[in-house]
């Protein structure tokens, strides 16, 4: 064995088993909540229609809960007619699905509209090991009427299809303890309990404002949108306003990449804005890049810019001793491994051409955890300034400060804010 490179992997293993036992109790947790996500089922399909439609389809989850009169909504998703619904769902629930053509987009199930459900309509009784595949066919009202009377009883009100731990588009403040740093721990090591204490989504620091144009701001791994109190002050609020994600950081990319693609598709049809312009952090730069490529797929969203800061775009080598070697391995770990096929999959997808790439990094520390070379004092240099992405970039730009004081510094504000400038007048 080659002599340095043992002792820097003997190094390596150490400094993560002094991680792992430090982080006793923790890891235990992050153990329990991490196995919730393997037993989770999956519930998916097709809606299928006599007619074609260009209008959202709403497809709903209900949970019949023994004691209670009615059934709670649990999940939902907006879809489009080619598009498949997907849930996930622990076992031991019984379920109802239902579906609706959402022709006036207030997604309220209105008694005019079409409507699907599964069975009679029946219970779906969810056990371990079960993956369902289900295909729901959207009826005319009077059709529907006949099958289900009671869905079109006087006494029934249209309500509004929405969770409490679903955000899109509440308005907060970056003090809102749901964004302190303890939270962002928990999203990367317990993502299922972080969803269902804080539910996740994209936040309006400000009222919507259908002339300005929404900015945005997605955190990378065990962050919160507090990260980015500096840039989103600094932003120029007369043409733009600041959007931040906040959402359980330890999930695979490809899931969370999913997930922000329906929940900007959702946001547009509601707030029907033109642009989007994303601004990510860290890790939260690899989950942008996937969701643009697939919102730019679809053609639905104008997306003029996006600004990747410190973002580890060949990965981060500590992650390989983590997955090698740790009792517990955070999901987006797989993902961040060097090499790893999420990784190349992205490599060998250009920008769209639609959007115009800025690639910002630090480049002040001396070294970082499990890592070799020049850092910011967490990523490599070699990561965030990967070729392929230089090449794809308008412009690169380096800054004398460190992988989290980055997204603290005035000139990176007034940087950020002349690239908007720039990118807006070009388009």
């Amino acid at each position: 064995m080659n002599t340095p490179y043992a002792i820097r992997t003997m190094s390596a293993l150490a400094l993560l088993l002094f991680f792992v036992v430090s982080s006793g109790c923790g890891l235990m947790r992050a153990k329990k909540d991490l196995a919730k996500l393997d037993d989770l089922i999956v519930i998916s399909g097709k809606i299928t229609s006599d007619l074609k439609t260009n209008k959202p389809i709403c497809v709903t989850l209900y949970e019949k809960n023994s004691g209670k009169e009615k059934e709670q909504l649990t999940a939902y998703q907006l879809i489009y007619s080619t598009e498949n619904f997907a849930f996930l769902r622990p076992p031991g629930g019984t379920y109802y699905l239902f579906a609706f053509e959402d022709a006036n987009e207030d997604s309220t199930f209105q008694h005019t509209e079409r409507v699907g459900w599964y069975g009679e309509p029946s219970p779906l009784k969810i056990v371990p090991g079960m993956r369902l595949e289900i295909n729901l066919t959207l009826r005319p009202p009077e059709e529907a009427r006949k099958e289900i009377p009671l869905l079109y009883a006087s006494r029934t009100k249209p309500a509004v299809i929405q969770l409490k731990n679903r955000h899109l588009g509440s308005l907060v403040n970056l003090s809102d303890p749901r964004f302190d740093p303890k939270t962002g721990e928990l999203g990367m090591w317990e993502p299922v309990n972080f969803f269902k204490k804080y539910g996740s989504g994209i936040f309006f620091l400000q009222p919507y404002d259908k002339n300005k144009i929404p900015v945005l701001f997605v955190h990378g791994v065990g962050g919160t949108p507090r990260s980015f109190e500096m840039l989103t002050k600094g932003l120029d609020q007369n043409r733009f306003q600041p959007w931040v994600a906040h959402y359980p950081s330890g999930l695979r990319l490809k899931l969370l990449a999913e997930g922000f693609r329906r929940n900007l598709n959702e946001m547009q049809t509601h707030y029907k804005f033109e642009k989007l312009i994303i601004v990510a952090h860290s890790m939260g730069g690899l989950l942008s890049r996937d969701t643009l490529n697939r919102l730019a797929s679809e053609d639905n969203i104008s997306l003029p810019l996006f600004v990747s800061i410190s973002s580890p775009w060949q990965g981060h080598p500590g992650t390989t001793a983590g997955v090698k070697h740790s009792p517990v391995i955070i999901p987006c770990w797989y993902d961040m491994v060097p090499g790893s096929p999420y990784l190349k999959a992205m490599g060998q997808t250009p920008i769209p051409s639609k959007t115009n790439y800025y690639l910002l990094f630090g480049y002040r520390g001396k070294s970082a955890l499990l890592t070799e070379g020049n850092t910011d004092g967490t990523l490599p240099l070699s990561s965030m300034l990967d070729l392929h992405m230089q090449q794809n970039a308008v412009r690169v730009i380096g800054f004398n400060e460190t992988h989290t004081s980055i997204l603290k510094n005035s000139t990176v504000s007034d940087t950020l804010n002349q690239i908007l400038d720039t990118a807006i007048r070009n388009k």
